[in-house]
């Protein structure tokens, strides 16, 4: 059986779990250290990990690898750190020596280009982001824009005012360490050019067409093509699906699998949108997800090994929870946007024997509530193959191709096993009741009846309200699998165990399975 050795980026279902599940739906077999990670600022003990990665290679076949969780611990560790540059470097190394120890392993890493949010929160950045986090990105937009001769001169006049208000202490702690993880991607592309990585995936943490990310992620795409390896590294926006993608490239690496995937859109006008913290357009986001996981695009959907079905919006992506209500959505949405006809052709691909994956692109954080209703009403939940609508639109993508591409392999496969297939609907069914339900309806109802929202500038603790936020928790999650999700999957969908692994409601973990 094929190992894959799996160092994920932090200890949350999505970067965690989400692989993990997705192996499960194959034959593959994958490991990860699941007691050796950290807890959200509390980094993982590296020198463990790189013990542990040289322990469980020796008989693997693959080693994907977040080089963030190698060299700092953890997503959120890597925006917070003080190692050298040299001390990272040294740890980095790892990847050298396994090479050398086994050159017929195959290393797939990913490595993230840090954010720059657009908020004040010291959430998950330095303290000093809840002063001046703002700034900071405002500060990273203009510059970027003076570095490419675009700025205007009201927009000169602001770039002098936002650089005298940060204080230089705080800009050049930020930029200190930007400026080391930015060596450490450009050395992780010297370690593809010198046979070391075998693949190389760069995802944009949140980011901006302006900004500190999209100027690093311009000198790694020019260092990558100067080595001539833009088939070995891929650079877009994204983060905690890369483990999912990595997983896809392997899984079609092992199978000598190529999918060809035709895409559909919700929207004649959505591709060429460009959604919220993202660098670009929506349709070229596609294209670079399905290629880092080993597919591509095919201009008919008769041919094609699965349809892609793209929800969009329009008038840029919507953001925020309060748009989950449909008399606060852009006027586009009503015009630009044909849902029933969109539900129709994902009906007809589905009649013709086609796996389908459904990306819910259309708002960050969570499902459109009135896509999937429809589709609950037309009954065709159950013969989706692939769905996800969390968090960013790179979030989703990633998730999604990923799924769809292992279902596209196995249908055409003479034997197709009963537990792969459960397990392949459990995952399903997890992804309708976390992305529709908890981040799209409860999160919603949570957040209006409890103090404990997300309101864009602020995560609240759950610590002093946790066993009332549990008790509202589990019992709308029951109410909403006992509404919706019945007809979605052949068995009963039972809820093990609901949780909070950040203590926020920003995100949620959920065990399940499918009684038949």
């Amino acid at each position: 059986m094929t190992k894959i050795v799996f160092l994920p980026l932090d200890e949350r279902p999505c970067s965690l779990l989400f692989p993990m599940h997705l192996a499960a739906c194959t034959d593959l077999q994958m490991v990860a250290p699941h007691h050796l990670l950290g807890m959200k600022k509390q980094p993982a003990p590296v020198a463990q990990l790189a013990q542990w990665v040289e322990r469980e290679v020796i008989d693997a076949d693959y080693l994907l690898v977040s080089i963030d969780m190698l060299v700092h611990g953890g997503i959120v560790p890597s925006r917070l750190h003080h190692v050298t540059v040299e001390e990272c470097m040294d740890r980095l190394a790892l990847l050298e020596k396994v090479r050398k120890n086994h050159p017929h392993l195959n290393i797939y890493a990913f490595s993230l280009i840090m954010r720059t949010p657009q908020y004040c929160s010291a959430e998950e950045e330095p303290d000093y982001y809840a002063d001046y986090g703002h700034l900071i990105s405002r500060y990273s937009w203009l510059r970027n824009k003076e570095e490419r001769n675009e700025l205007s001169q009201v927009e000169q006049d602001e770039f002098v005012q936002v650089r005298s208000s940060i204080p230089s202490a705080v800009l050049d702690d930020f930029i200190g360490r930007r400026t080391i993880n930015h060596a450490i991607n450009r050395q992780a592309i010297e370690y593809v050019n010198d046979g070391v990585i075998d693949t190389l995936l760069i995802p944009l943490d949140d980011n901006a067409q302006f900004g500190f990310s999209v100027s690093e992620q311009r000198q790694l795409r020019l260092l990558a093509e100067q080595y001539n390896l833009m088939d070995k590294v891929f650079i877009h926006s994204g983060a905690d699906e890369a483990g999912c993608t990595l997983f896809a490239r392997a899984f079609c690496d092992a199978k000598q699998f190529a999918p060809e995937v035709f895409i559909r859109y919700s929207s004649t006008l959505g591709p060429l949108t460009v959604p919220d913290l993202e660098e670009r357009s929506l349709h070229e986001a596609v294209k670079s997800h399905l290629s880092a996981a080993g597919g591509y695009t095919l201009d008919n959907s008769q041919e094609a090994d699965a349809v892609l079905a793209v929800h969009t919006a329009v008038h840029s992506v919507m953001t925020s929870d309060s748009i989950h209500d449909l008399q606060d959505r852009h006027a586009s949405y009503f015009t630009e946007i044909n849902m029933n006809e969109f539900a129709s052709a994902i009906d007809g691909y589905i009649r013709r024997g086609k796996v389908v994956g459904l990306a819910d692109a259309a708002i960050i954080n969570g499902a459109d509530h009135y896509l999937l209703q429809l589709l609950s009403k037309r009954g065709m939940l159950k013969d989706v193959s692939a769905y996800a609508g969390w968090n960013t639109i790179g979030n989703t993508l990633g998730t999604v191709i990923a799924h769809m591409i292992i279902e596209a392999y196995y249908k055409g496969q003479p034997h197709n096993e009963f537990d792969r297939l459960h397990r392949s609907r459990e995952f399903y069914a997890l992804r309708l009741l976390e992305d529709w339900g908890y981040q799209a309806v409860i999160r919603k109802k949570l957040c209006k009846e409890h103090p404990v929202g997300f309101d864009g500038k602020k995560y609240v603790d759950l610590s002093a309200m946790k066993e009332q936020v549990d008790s509202f928790v589990n019992k709308e999650i029951q109410q909403f699998v006992e509404s919706w999700l019945t007809d979605a999957v052949e068995g009963k969908i039972e809820v093990q165990n609901v949780y909070f692994p950040w203590n926020r409601v920003f995100e949620i973990g959920l065990d399940l399975q499918i009684v038949r």
